[in-house]
């Protein structure tokens, strides 16, 4: 019975912790970088209104507006 409450509080503590460190690596990713037009607003908006699913969205989508060094 302990190493059932153990496990589900193991799970739960690995989803939060996971949805809490996607969005916070997409935040820094985008404040660090050069994006062409106004684009660096707009993806810091999704990204915090939107937290796991804003940060899922850039990674998919918002990497093709970065500027290249």
């Amino acid at each position: 019975m302990i190493m059932t409450l153990l496990y589900i509080e193991f799970w739960k503590f690995t989803v939060i912790i996971t949805s809490s460190i996607i969005p916070i690596i997409a935040f820094i990713d985008i404040l660090f970088s050069k994006f062409k037009a106004n684009s660096k607003i707009l993806w810091l908006i999704i990204v915090v209104f939107l937290n796991l699913i804003g940060a899922i969205i850039y990674f998919i989508i918002g990497k093709k507006y970065k500027i290249s060094k």
